[in-house]
């Protein structure tokens, strides 16, 4: 039987591909239009809209269904706990 150490595990990490600078402004336009799309559209109920920012802390993408009266978020996607989470694990490492 082979028994080896725990503390021999190495964490993962995660690296995000990074799109070539040619491929940036394309894909915002695209994003861009969808969202106009999808707001023009009322899919998401009178009133509501998408939103679509960068998390500054953790440089990730979050989408945001925002009232557009009161500016209330509704749902978003990561959920901040989830942002604020992996905040705290970068500043970890």
């Amino acid at each position: 039987m082979d028994i080896k150490p725990v503390n021999s595990v190495t964490p993962a990490t995660h690296t995000a591909p990074v799109a070539a600078p040619s491929e940036v402004l394309p894909q915002r336009r695209a994003l861009t239009e969808a969202v106009r799309a999808i707001n023009a559209s009322d899919l998401l109920g009178e009133g509501n809209q998408l939103t679509y920012v960068l998390d500054r802390a953790t440089h990730v993408a979050v989408a945001r269904i925002v009232n557009r009266q009161t500016n209330e978020v509704i749902m978003q996607v990561p959920a901040e706990y989830i942002l604020r989470l992996a905040q705290e694990m970068s500043h970890q490492k």
